[in-house]
């Protein structure tokens, strides 16, 4: 696995947080911890995910004058059993 300070980052995302729910979640599965660390690391690369056209474009533009940047990222289904 990577460590998030291994991705190459587009530009500086400052501070991280997450809900106290999100965080359970990750210690109780594996794969969903794996999922949140993927979308974080594809975020910070410039892959805006499932994001509609016109996001993705404005989030382009913020890379250039420090705008807000929105990223949308699908998580399949998995069954527990």
């Amino acid at each position: 696995m990577t460590f998030l300070s291994d991705t190459i980052s587009v530009f500086e995302t400052g501070s991280l947080f997450m809900t106290s729910t999100v965080f359970g979640a990750t210690c109780e599965h594996r794969p969903f911890a794996s999922f949140i660390h993927s979308c974080v690391a594809r975020h910070q690369s410039g892959d805006w995910g499932d994001c509609c056209p016109d996001d993705a474009a404005l989030n382009d533009a913020a890379l250039l004058d420090g705008g807000r940047v929105f990223s949308v990222y699908m998580i399949r289904q998995v069954s527990i059993l």
